[in-house]
């Protein structure tokens, strides 16, 4: 069991519960939290904690399961629900909930993606965004994956 401090909670989202976790009890001087976006779509936050660790310099460490995923799970099939737009929105839902005015952001796989949708955006307080694990191009993935399947 690990000694880092941490609660969970959920933030209203679309009519669902968005479920988060925060690892460590605030920032020292000159840290920012870091949020975790999980990969998927349809996976969920779990094989990213271990990055709970990081709290242990001196910064919480955030993460939440996108809607219809994990513990944010929804008990019907909502595949209109399935767009880009509706997780963009909901990262800033995160943020504005948990008051992440200053924040780095980490995606992989997927949240790789995620993130550099919302980067492009420019929001207001995002300090760094780092991509682990995801395609530069869908298109160049997509005709890769052909190949690589042919």
């Amino acid at each position: 069991m690990s000694d880092i401090p941490f609660h969970d909670g959920t933030i209203p989202y679309l009519g669902y519960q968005t479920w988060y976790r925060i690892h460590g009890e605030g920032e020292e001087p000159g840290r920012l939290p870091l949020l975790a976006l999980h990969g998927g779509p349809g996976a969920c936050h779990d094989y990213l904690e271990s990055l709970k660790e990081v709290a242990r310099g001196g910064r919480r460490v955030i993460f939440y399961d996108q809607i219809g995923c994990g513990l944010s799970g929804i008990p019907e099939s909502r595949p209109e629900l399935w767009t880009v737009k509706t997780y963009t929105d909901e990262v800033d839902t995160v943020r504005t909930a948990l008051g992440l005015d200053r924040v780095h952001l980490l995606g992989q796989s997927w949240g790789g993606m995620l993130g550099a949708e919302h980067g492009i955006r420019r929001p207001k307080g995002l300090r760094s965004l780092t991509i682990a694990d995801s395609p530069p191009s869908m298109e160049l993935w997509v005709r890769e994956a052909n190949r690589l399947r042919e």
